[in-house]
């Protein structure tokens, strides 16, 4: 097993590709998807609906926007370049799954997220509903610009993300971190209890904070 690290302790379990030897598959994502051990290199699924599994995996330049995905479990899976946008996916497991370089600009996804690396990824817009895992899941890189993000953030990291306009809508926030991340006109965020923030962050969003406890802040 390897791990991606990030400090005190915390750590992502990465997909175990060199478990199964892969074979390359053309994708079909419609209907009842039961995919296992496969490369899928390229195709436009655009507005399919499917439910199903993937379990070690490798999808490269895979077009899935617009799906709408019920449910879906997602296990030892690489994603790179996979545009998502405007996908719908509900009822979703994700462990040890890896998104590099995707676009997920508008995506609705809600479910577990476990052992769980994203990475100069688009989530701009988007709709998280995130239930309480058991691992961690981090965000790296990536950007959130007027995403709603709800459910538990526990054990999560978004480090050097851009959550400008973001709105939180936490139920817990355990070890959550978002240091070194941009937090223009971030709403809830009292609701991120918990989170740790950089000095530098704690006085930019001092005001916000203030004005979200009920004070009213003169000029």
């Amino acid at each position: 097993m390897e791990f991606r690290d990030f400090g005190e302790r915390r750590s992502v379990q990465r997909p175990n590709l060199e478990a199964v030897d892969l074979e390359e598959h053309p994708g079909l994502f419609k209907g009842l998807v039961d995919l296992t051990a496969v490369v899928v290199e390229g195709g436009a699924h655009t507005g399919v609906r499917s439910e199903g599994a993937i379990t070690y995996g490798s999808l490269t330049d895979v077009g899935l926007g617009e799906t709408h995905i019920q449910p879906l479990r997602l296990a030892d899976v690489v994603m790179r370049r996979c545009d998502l946008s405007n996908a719908r996916w509900r009822d979703v497991g994700m462990s040890r799954v890896e998104l590099d370089g995707c676009r997920a600009v508008g995506l609705a996804l809600s479910g577990t997220l476990d052992d769980v690396y994203a990475v100069d990824t688009r989530f701009d817009m988007m709709a998280l509903g995130r239930e309480r895992g058991r691992a961690w899941t981090v965000f790296e890189r990536c950007s959130f610009k007027d995403a709603v993000l709800s459910g538990s953030f526990d054990r999560v990291i978004f480090r050097d993300c851009d959550l400008s306009g973001a709105e939180f809508e936490a139920t817990s926030a355990r070890g959550a971190d978002v240091r070194g991340s941009r937090l223009d006109g971030v709403r809830g965020l009292m609701t991120l209890r918990g989170a740790t923030l950089d000095g530098d962050q704690a006085r930019e969003v001092a005001e916000q904070l203030a004005a979200e406890a009920g004070f009213l802040v003169a000029r």
